[in-house]
C-alpha cells in the first residue's frame, strides 16, 4: 500500500488509471474539437455551393 503526501492510498493501478483517464479526457476533447471543425467545414462548403 502506498500512499501520497496526503495519506492518500495510491495502489499503482489507480495511478495508472487516473493517468489513462485525464489521457482519454484530452483524446475526447481534440476528437469533439476535430469534429467539430470539420461539420463547419461542410456547413460553410454547403452554403457556398447552394
Amino acid at each position: 500500500m502506498t500512499e501520497n503526501f496526503l495519506g492518500e492510498d495510491i495502489s499503482p493501478d489507480t495511478e495508472v488509471e487516473a493517468v489513462f483517464d485525464t489521457v482519454r479526457d484530452r483524446y475526447q476533447t481534440a476528437i469533439e474539437m476535430l469534429t467539430a471543425i470539420k461539420s463547419r467545414k461542410t456547413y460553410y462548403y454547403r452554403i457556398i455551393n447552394y
